[in-house]
């Protein structure tokens, strides 16, 4: 009887608690008369679990300190503390022009607000919020130097926000220990829309802690340069974005670069852009650093719309992306496309995808060299294609070929289409396909043989 009392009196105390907590939470109210000093003084006095509360109104930033990229200064710093950044009505905040290089990428500029918690014990979530003309809106934890990056924060949400005009990220955030959630955001006229990261810190490569997740859905993304980048997650998930490549000089719809656990990347929709969706684990070497080379495994990519592909709609790149599902996915190339689906991978499964255009291949097997960027030399082998439509592409080439070194691979076409294949490998399995009508297997090699090179990928030294 006594022991039961006792608990009955934890369990009111822990209510209590809690309670006394809620009570405790504040809600500071922000104005669009008020200073930018005043600004960041409420933002200082919050407490802990305090939410701000921006009214209706444009807010000029426009006075917060205007630096290089890569120093963690905003215009609004958020420092060690758990705080909801809430707008209520219409919020629009605005800063002023970054400083650019020769591509249009901010070199200098003003980020709106910079959130750093080394400790990585609070969380932040920005609500219903707008920015315009800013080198970066939302930062969390900045590169100090283009070789170091530091922990930041614990869980981050930004959601229902709105960013325009953004001349390097809408959206960054650095080595966060929780989840990152980023849901039904609008951005556009941006070069990036957000870039989410695990990298090295002094030295050692760095993922994302065991059991967190990160979460991209709903968002509406019109980007100059690329639609999102998320580097070393654990369990990803990117759902039901829609993308859409704004400017010539415009690179990827999403890439994902190496999954601790798993992904899944579905029902998005992207257009008008030279990669569509990019695989690839991290290889790169970024000296001092040592090499590190990461695998990429159990991703299901499903049910996405590829149109107006300029150079690839699927790439699995690095050599070491394997056990994966790409299937049901629409892929459709420009004229002056180069490849439906491009793997140098290894054990995936490509099935019930529909492939068209008026570019190079539907599909390329094909073999790379990394060696020179800490990488592997890999040719790919045990991909297995089934049931895949493939029409259109270029009459004189084929819609499915497979480099010199690739190898055992297995390659089913659908036989009714009549699809045609190049098999430059050794011991690869290939039914229901044949060989482009009036080219010869020797002419068409030595064509590629002696032919311009294919177009590369850019940089990939992407940290922003």
């Amino acid at each position: 009887m006594i022991q039961k009392k006792c608990l009955c009196l934890t369990a009111l105390f822990s209510l209590l608690l809690a309670s006394s907590q809620a009570l405790q939470a504040r809600a500071w109210q922000v104005r669009p008369a008020m200073s930018l000093a005043e600004i960041q003084d409420v933002f200082d006095r919050a407490g802990d679990g305090d939410k701000v509360m921006f009214h209706k109104g444009v807010y000029d930033f426009s006075a917060g300190p205007f630096l290089d990229v890569y120093e963690s200064v905003g215009a609004i710093i958020i420092r060690d503390k758990t705080l909801t950044v809430r707008g209520v009505g219409d919020v629009l905040i605005k800063g002023k022009d970054s400083d650019l290089d020769g591509s249009g990428q901010a070199i200098r500029g003003l980020t709106a607000f910079q959130v750093l918690n080394p400790d990585q014990t609070r969380d932040v979530t920005f609500e219903n919020l707008g920015f315009e003309t800013f080198m970066m809106a939302i930062g969390i934890s900045r590169n100090v130097t283009p070789a170091v990056s530091y922990p930041s924060s614990r869980h981050v949400t930004v959601r229902d926000c709105g960013f325009s005009d953004i001349q390097r990220n809408g959206i960054c955030v650095n080595n966060p220990a929780g989840n990152v959630t980023i849901k039904n955001n609008r951005i556009s006229a941006v070069r990036f829309g957000m870039y989410i990261t695990w990298n090295a810190i002094e030295g050692q490569q760095n993922w994302q802690n065991d059991g967190m997740q990160v979460d991209i859905s709903d968002n509406t993304i019109d980007a100059g340069r690329g639609g999102m980048v998320v580097v070393n997650g654990n369990q990803v998930r990117i759902v039901n974005n829609a993308i859409v490549g704004t400017t010539t000089y415009k690179w990827y719809g999403i890439v994902v670069e190496a999954i601790k656990t798993g992904a899944q990347i579905s029902s998005n929709r992207i257009d008008n852009v030279k990669w569509g969706i990019d695989l690839c684990a991290a290889w790169v070497n970024n000296p001092p650093f040592p090499s590190y080379s990461e695998e990429f495994r159990n991703t299901k990519v499903e049910n996405n719309t590829l149109t107006n592909i300029s150079i690839t709609g699927m790439w699995l790149e690095s050599g070491f992306v394997n056990d994966c599902l790409i299937s049901n996915n629409l892929i459709s190339l420009t004229p002056w496309g180069n490849y439906g689906i491009s793997s140098d991978g290894h054990d995936n499964r490509f099935t019930d995808n529909v492939i068209s255009g008026a570019g190079l291949n539907a599909v390329l097997l094909t073999t790379c060299d990394y060696s020179g960027a800490g990488g592997p030399f890999c040719a790919a082998h045990e991909e297995y294609f089934a049931e895949n439509s493939v029409s259109g592409f270029a009459p004189g080439d084929a819609h499915y070929v497979l480099d010199f070194n690739t190898h055992d691979n297995h390659v089913h076409g659908i036989c009714p289409e009549n699809a045609t294949v190049i098999d430059n490998g050794s011991s690869n399995e290939v039914t229901c396909l044949f060989a482009p009508g009036g080219v010869s297997l020797a002419s068409f090699r030595l064509a590629r043989i002696s032919g311009p090179e294919k177009e590369s990928g850019p940089n990939r030294d992407l940290r922003l």
